[in-house]
């Protein structure tokens, strides 16, 4: 309250009697006094006009004590109004020094830098607020008067502050309404422990007096466009000083926008447990922050709520194109990403979503776990896509038309067979960045042997049947479609284990680095209960073992692919005479699976779907002689054509001679001996084939006699000398 100047009292008129003056003036005689009884006497009368003052000042209060009490009231309705026009004033005072800044410097100034200026200001302005009622009117006022006053505390100011920067964090968050939860807000009000004063607000503030509403004029076309726009009343309106103002016409720094709350959250909340430990420095139990309960109530029913919607909504976009299985990355993204081959650009799209998950749990590190449910709940949604693309691979018409890779592949018994092998297990240990403990050295001819085993699995798991044209993959595109997708998964794979491991530094494909993706443990994050962290960690593991299981499926379904591929082109059907295989058709078919698996895959990869393929091949044909009704000598030179061709092809692919392949064309020479002949050549030399790839040629060559009507002896006979020799054979060695 201002104090006005002293005036001169008019002329002719004598100035009361000063007390003070004679109080001084008999301290004065006090101490000049010499004797005692004098001094007695001083002290006397000093004591008297002591009373005497006391009683003017107590009269002087008690006067004044009703106005003393408006005054404090009057603080306290209009502290809230005060602090609006604090923070108005800041905000000019924060555009008038941007407007007056160097252009370029006010340009490189973000929305984030703006906010953090703006709350930084505020709260040393609050700080100082708080500092000066509550060392002049809190302390001061009641230390000096003898009056029981009716003030408010500090905590009653601190609450004024929050609900004041909650009408801010409205505008600048766009909450419509002012509050996420009105009804929580108002149950949560503004108190210092004295109801009657928050009513007595209350009232007063709704009976106040209201401002007339301006009504919008409603405009019939719009020119957002032109030079001169028109600012309907619901879109923040931007002035010439680069300010902006919301639809409740106050004044902002940046455009409001929901997402400035991962700028805020970090620097509110320290802000609330500072103004929390100075608070709680005064008499009383300070209440719980109704500013901290408003941030969070945002920040888990409103923004996340609705960063969840979107997100799925871009995700669902990005993966449901038309091209979304088609496109791949660029040159400049495999770059950016250090990527060995390329990659579907919608799972790229969908791991930077990822990154933006990451940086937005650094932002609100008290709700990582509402972040992470985000998380899991997309990557589910996602991973259902990625199965979805690769049922549309394997069976892409709408009939149960089967391919037959896929069908082996979801057989248990080949699944497994094919992940005991050693060249996958040292395939998994290499990508998995990692040796085994125990080695596997393979012989050739260990190799041979597995190779050919698998051979005999997988045919017969066709139970002598042959394979149709509609149960291969023949378009390549499909092919190629199928090797990205398990490139992607496999990377993808590898980013979410990211999740669970320490941070590294990783690239985007627009260039810019992050630290790895948080660990669930963090220690910046609240303190979460371990059951929630463990449970957390093993879905995230599961998810990233989902994604890395369905690129072995795809891996493996190419592998197998190759092999029904030579089983299509090479294998007869039953009972026919000798049909030539479509060699020219599978080479060709082989060297166009290499260009494209050695364009979507890494080399490793390649290496595994071709490896072996050579036996396979040797497998097939030799097996192909029990469907043969007849052969000549005409015909073992086309075999023998047709081997050195496939055994070129291999080459060109796996870079080394396929042996196998030679031992096949040695056989189909046995064909033009007689019975006779093969046994002999089974004692001298020993066997090379076994018992039931000479029992088919055998039976080929009585079939041959049968049909020329030449002098032949009875099979059998031929038969039971070859088990002899054979188990006499096994036994020797």
């Amino acid at each position: 309250m201002d104090i006005p100047p002293p005036t001169k009292p008019p002329r002719g008129v004598k100035p009361p009697k000063e007390t003070s003056g004679l109080l001084m003036s008999v301290i004065r005689t006090l101490s000049a006094s010499e004797s005692n009884e004098q001094r007695d006497r001083e002290r006397a009368k000093l004591e008297k006009e002591y009373k005497k003052s006391d009683k003017q000042i107590e009269e002087y209060v008690s006067l004044h004590h009703e106005d003393l009490t408006q005054i404090m009231q009057k603080i306290k309705t209009d502290m809230e109004t005060q602090l609006r026009g604090l923070i108005l004033r800041t905000t000019q005072d924060l555009l008038a020094s941007s407007s007056g800044s160097d252009p370029a410097a006010q340009g490189s100034l973000s929305s984030s830098q703006c906010l953090i200026q703006l709350l930084n200001a505020l709260m040393e302005q609050f700080k100082a607020v708080l500092a000066v009622h509550r060392d002049v009117v809190l302390k001061y006022i009641r230390t000096k008067s003898n009056l029981v006053l009716q003030l408010y505390t500090e905590s009653f100011v601190w609450n004024i502050m929050q609900r004041t920067l909650q009408s801010l964090l409205s505008s600048y968050l766009n909450i419509k309404g002012g509050s996420p939860h009105t009804n929580s807000s108002q149950a949560t009000s503004l108190t210092n422990g004295n109801v009657g004063d928050d009513i007595g607000i209350n009232l007063s503030s709704y009976y106040a007096r209201k401002k007339p509403v301006a009504k919008t004029r409603k405009v019939l076309f719009k020119f957002d466009h032109s030079t001169v726009s028109h600012n309907s009343g619901g879109i923040p309106s931007v002035s010439d000083t680069g300010s902006f103002t919301d639809t409740r016409h106050k004044l902002l720094l940046v455009k409001p926008d929901p997402a400035h709350i991962t700028t805020l959250y970090t620097p509110l909340m320290g802000m609330i447990d500072e103004f929390d430990v100075l608070v709680s420095d005064s008499a009383g139990t300070p209440e719980p922050s109704s500013l901290a309960v408003f941030i969070n109530d945002y920040v888990r029913d409103i923004y996340l709520v609705e960063y969840h919607d979107t997100l799925l909504a871009s995700v669902e976009s990005v993966t449901k194109s038309s091209d979304s299985w088609r496109s791949i990355t660029s040159v400049a993204q495999n770059s950016a990403l250090d990527l060995p081959k390329p990659l579907l650009q919608s799972v790229v799209r969908v791991d930077e979503k990822l990154q933006q998950l990451k940086h937005l749990m650094d932002c609100l590190p008290h709700h990582v776990p509402n972040v992470y449910h985000i998380l899991i709940s997309v990557l589910r949604n996602f991973h259902d896509t990625c199965q979805a693309g690769y049922r549309g691979i394997v069976q892409p018409d709408p009939e149960d038309r089967r391919i037959c890779s896929a069908a082996w592949l979801k057989d248990e018994d080949i699944c497994r067979f094919l992940k005991s092998l050693p060249n996958w297990l040292e395939l998994a240990a290499s990508r998995r960045k990692r040796k085994l403990s125990h080695p596997i050295e393979e012989s050739p001819e260990t190799v041979r042997d597995r190779n050919i085993k698998e051979a005999e699995m997988l045919s017969q798991n066709l139970s002598g049947g042959s394979i149709g044209a509609h149960e291969i993959i023949s378009d390549i595109n499909q092919l190629k479609c199928l090797a990205q997708l398990q490139e992607s998964m496999e990377w993808f794979s590898s980013r979410l284990s990211l999740l669970l491991s320490p941070s590294t530094a990783i690239s985007t494909s627009q260039g810019t680095t992050f630290s790895a993706i948080p660990q669930i443990y963090v220690t910046s994050a609240a303190p979460q209960s371990d059951s929630v962290t463990s449970q957390l960690s093993v879905t995230l593991e599961s998810l990233a073992g989902e994604f890395l299981e369905l690129a072995h499926t795809c891996l493996l379904v190419l592998h197998l692919e190759v092999r029904v591929q030579c089983f299509h082109y090479l294998l007869p059907k039953k009972n026919n005479i000798y049909v030539e295989p479509k060699v020219i058709e599978l080479s060709r078919s082989l060297a166009t699976l290499d260009e494209a698996m050695s364009t979507c895959l890494q080399p490793e990869k390649t290496k595994y779907i071709f490896e072996g393929i050579g036996d396979m091949i040797g497998k097939i044909l030799m097996s192909s002689v029990q469907f043969w009704t007849r052969i000549d000598q005409s015909d073992v030179n086309k075999m023998g054509r047709h081997i050195y061709t496939l055994q070129q092809s291999i080459a060109s692919i796996t870079m080394s001679r396929e042996i196998s392949l030679d031992q096949t064309r040695r056989y189909f020479h046995l064909l033009t001996l007689s019975p006779d002949e093969i046994l002999n050549d089974i004692l001298e030399s020993g066997p090379q084939y076994t018992d039931l790839e000479y029992m088919h040629a055998l039976q080929l060559i009585h079939r041959c006699r049968t049909r020329a009507a030449s002098p032949t002896t009875d099979p059998n006979i031929h038969m039971n000398r070859l088990n002899d020799i054979l188990t006499e054979m096994r036994r020797k060695y």
